[in-house]
């Protein structure tokens, strides 16, 4: 029995010790590089420039975008409904010194927007929105435009504005600037609220774009303007820099840099 003592000691010991380098272990936390700053000049209007700031909440979903621009400041809050679908975006402008403010509305069904609404000081505006599942296209009842397409992965690639006018725009399978934004929320809301014009169409497929991408057009009355989208990839493999360039002379149209923030996604 005397000999046994020491050899039960001995075992407790390493139980013990092994139980304590247990504890030691830290799980694993996966990391990946999300944008929070996008800095866009035009080369030929420097009035454009125009700077977008993202913050995230813990879940990585975009919970705040502000535009800064001249003398304009542009901020929306995003708040979420408990399917994780966007219920509610708060607009606050502020322009020259005079701030207005606008809410969106957003109405869902089986997990597809069906309806949003406005709300302004001028009263509530209401569009509704019908998804063809066969076509992959949302047209909604608005003055910005008729009807938006997306491929599968919810990436604009044709918008048709009311008064004609169409843009495209084409991707390759390699990773955009953002990977959780497919939002036709998101995009209505940033949309509406800017020109009706390509540049609007460009800078909010940019935004939400999860692949890269690689060709825009603009088929405008007097014919089609065409753009290459040049990238430029940091060593870690994010997007550091997009330059819009016009197809037929070769003119960097406007540039992009792109900073990220390493968030952990478990």
């Amino acid at each position: 029995m005397k000999n046994l003592k020491p050899i039960i000691l001995i075992l407790v010991t390493i139980f013990i010790y092994s139980c304590s380098k247990d504890d030691d272990v830290q799980p694993q936390v996966n990391k990946e590089y999300f944008p929070t700053k996008i800095t866009t000049t035009f080369a030929t209007s420097p009035i454009s420039n125009v700077t977008t700031l993202i913050k995230y909440d813990e879940k990585n979903r975009i919970v705040e975008l502000k535009y800064e621009k001249a003398d304009k400041t542009d901020t929306y809050e995003v708040i979420y409904d408990t399917n994780n679908l966007i219920a509610l975006i708060k607009l606050k402008k502020v322009s020259s010194g005079i701030t207005t403010t606008k809410t969106h509305l957003f109405s869902y069904l089986n997990s597809y927007l069906q309806k949003f609404e406005e709300i302004s000081s001028t009263g509530i505006q209401s569009y509704n929105v019908q998804f063809n599942i066969a076509t992959n296209t949302y047209t909604f009842e608005g003055y910005a435009s008729e009807a938006i397409k997306i491929d599968e992965f919810g990436n604009i690639i044709e918008y048709n504005f009311r008064n004609g006018v169409k843009s495209d725009l084409t991707y390759n399978n390699n990773k955009g600037v953002f990977t959780n934004t497919n939002s036709l929320a998101l995009i209505l809301a940033n949309f509406t609220n800017a020109n009706s014009d390509f540049n609007s169409v460009f800078f909010s497929a940019l935004l939400f774009s999860n692949k890269e991408i690689t060709t825009a057009k603009a088929s405008v009355y007097s014919g089609s303007i065409n753009y290459d989208l040049v990238t430029t990839r940091a060593s870690n493999n994010t997007i550091s820099n997009i330059d819009h360039v016009r197809s037929t002379t070769g003119i960097i149209y406007s540039t992009s840099n792109i900073e990220y923030e390493l968030r952990p996604v478990n």
